[in-house]
């Protein structure tokens, strides 16, 4: 994809040469030229006196009536030779004053025709990018239109034409930000990249070999020219084609699967219920309708029970509460397929590691094979977790309208959750590097998707930011030591085969009727583990903290002041003298207060207070390490 950027003066200056055949067309006489192939002039229009007149002429063959008139251009009409019947060498119709010249000249040669008019006189030798293109109108019937005439001359409306007749769209996506031109090939869009791509596409559509150097080096001088063309398309909305709250499309090869929750039907592309659709991987696979009762399991399910139960798990020997858990796993994924926006129902999905702590933290749990799977279905925005700096102003350069998901990969233990509420509720501005802002409307912004490697820390008082984010937590089944390329003894996507893409496709289809009936559905973890493993990411941390807890505990009431002021007795150096601070201090205490269930209560005087007169017990057990 590319935005257009106007032409420079010297560009425009490069229109003004004149081709030879439409410089023939304007001051070639061709009455002499037929007399000098021995046709005869009859008579000449009604007013003898007129030398502009209508001329009838008889070719050599004809004995009795004229063969042919030839209309002298007059700023109103346009001049050329109408045959009425055929009379060789001329078919029957209009030809032009340069069709006559090649005809009679040059066997009906028009690029010998361009060399001889040129050593006439006629036209400039570098008039093939021109303003005026006189026969665009006639050839847009064409089936064979190109994006240069039979003169070989290209004009920016005859490119702008040829662009829209191989399907580029102009897409108007705000009022503030450059237009991105997009290609449409039956209802499938592809992003395109002008600069990048443009050259070398005309390139391919060069049907003349003879002429194949000529038209390159055109095209290569011409260049800016020939980008600033897509100017003249008009500009359209992005006419996206949309899943709603009660049914999802995924397009294929040989249809597009209508999904609800009663089930799925494949439709025609040609139906007027679809509109356009991104280019994604499953437009490479032919699908057909299945029986939901009567599946098998492909590979990917397999996969992926496992990596919720935490073991080689079937449909059948699933416990209740693993099926439960399986299932809301399942209305996660329909959601993600789905590009249906809500308001009230729109939820960031957090893929996680289920007891992630700084020294467990290996990856591998198959959480970025899952956002995988949905980009098989949907266009997606990938972003490593480091490159998306919450209060970096670019950060969204790069988003589209057309992206279904935002996926943050692998974010760090630093990210700031909260600061993603107002991208997840409402319109994003994209700030776009060198231009202006461009606002994409709640409906039309990506879903967004984080996956990390560390525990997710909860804020009580967040309650509006944590409704909106819905986190699932993978298993260690697989890790680095056991890797589903490893036991399934293929790589997903890549090594399979048609029938596991078709299991897979089924699946996928299971998992968008069965978001559409139920919803999505969240999942209910023990936040004060995850608040205890965020914090105390490792054994250095927890033992300074106990160190300092040692002096609390007995206390029937304490402040961050207190705590601050043990921890500075410890005179620690370097880093370590930063490990907590007046801004830290309370989630670490309240973290660790909540998690080993100690009866301390923070209230009135900013203070932790004992809620019992026993003293606390000094021996702490149950860690989740």
């Amino acid at each position: 994809m590319n935005d257009i950027n106007t032409g420079t003066q010297s560009d425009r200056a490069r229109f003004k040469a004149r081709s030879p055949l439409q410089d023939y067309n304007n001051r070639g006489d061709v009455v002499e030229l037929l007399k000098a192939h021995k046709w005869t002039v009859c008579n000449i229009g009604s007013d003898d006196n007129n030398d502009d007149a209508d001329v009838y002429l008889k070719s050599p063959d004809e004995v009795n009536n004229f063969s042919a008139t030839f209309t002298y251009s007059d700023g109103n009409k346009r001049g050329g030779l109408r045959v009425y019947k055929e009379t060789p060498p001329f078919e029957s119709g209009f030809h032009s004053p340069s069709d006559v010249f090649a005809i009679l000249e040059c066997n009906g040669d028009k690029p010998k025709a361009r060399q001889k008019l040129l050593s006439l006189g006629y036209g400039e030798a570098d008039a093939r990018f021109s303003p005026k293109d006189e026969t665009l109108q006639q050839d847009l019937e064409s089936e064979d239109f190109n994006f240069y005439s039979d003169d070989f001359t290209v004009s920016p409306s005859r490119l702008a034409r040829f662009y829209e007749k191989q399907g580029f769209i102009k897409i108007d996506v705000d009022e503030n930000a450059n237009p991105i031109v997009i290609k449409n090939e039956n209802k499938i869009l592809k992003p395109y990249n002008v600069r990048n791509k443009i050259i070398s596409f005309l390139k391919n559509n060069i049907r003349h070999e003879d002429k194949r150097t000529e038209l390159e080096t055109l095209l290569i001088k011409h260049k800016t020219a020939i980008y600033d063309s897509f100017l003249l398309l008009d500009e359209v909305p992005l006419q996206l084609n949309r899943d709603t709250k009660d049914t999802i499309y995924i397009p294929f090869k040989n249809g597009v699967a209508r999904i609800t929750a009663d089930g799925m039907k494949m439709i025609p592309y040609e139906s007027n219920e679809l509109g356009l659709f991104m280019e994604v991987e499953s437009l490479n696979h032919e699908f057909k309708e299945f029986d939901f009762d009567s599946r098998q399991m492909g590979d990917f399910e397999r996969f992926l029970l496992f990596a919720i139960t935490g073991r080689e798990a079937t449909a059948e020997d699933l416990t209740g509460d693993e099926l439960t858990t399986a299932r809301k796993f399942f209305s996660m994924i329909g959601y993600l397929i789905s590009n249906y926006k809500d308001h009230a129902q729109t939820f960031a999905i957090i893929l996680s590691d289920d007891g992630a702590n700084d020294e467990d933290r290996n990856g591998g749990r198959g959480k970025s094979l899952l956002t995988d799977a949905i980009k098989q279905v949907r266009k997606e925005k990938y972003r490593g977790g480091d490159a998306h700096a919450t209060s970096y102003i670019h950060k969204y350069n790069d988003l589209q309208p057309y992206h279904d998901l935002y996926i943050l990969d692998d974010v760090p233990k630093t990210f700031n959750f909260d600061s993603l509420y107002t991208d997840i509720t409402g319109d994003i501005k994209a700030e776009r590097k060198g231009t202006t802002t461009e606002t994409i409307p709640f409906k039309d912004v990506a879903k967004f998707v984080i996956t990390t490697n560390w525990a997710v820390p909860f804020k009580k008082e967040a309650t509006s930011t944590n409704r909106r984010f819905a986190e699932f937590k993978f298993s260690d089944y697989w890790n680095n030591e056991n890797t589903p390329v490893e036991y399934f003894g293929k790589r997903f996507f890549d090594d399979w085969d048609s029938d596991e893409w078709s299991l897979f496709f089924q699946f996928l289809c299971i998992c968008s009727s069965h978001f559409l009936s139920v919803g999505l559905q969240k999942i209910d973890y023990s936040k004060e583990a995850d608040n205890f493993r965020a914090y105390f990411s490792n054994d250095y941390i927890l033992d300074t903290f106990e160190s300092i807890w040692d002096e609390l505990k007995y206390k029937k009431s304490f402040t961050v002041s207190d705590f601050l002021s043990e921890f500075n007795k410890l005179q620690l150096s370097g880093k370590d003298r930063d490990m907590f601070h007046r801004n830290n201090a309370r989630k670490f205490i309240d973290a660790y207060l909540e998690f080993h269930k100690l009866p301390f209560e923070y209230g009135a005087g900013r203070k932790w207070n004992s809620v019992n007169d026993e003293s606390v017990n000094d021996e702490i057990s149950q860690l989740p390490f």
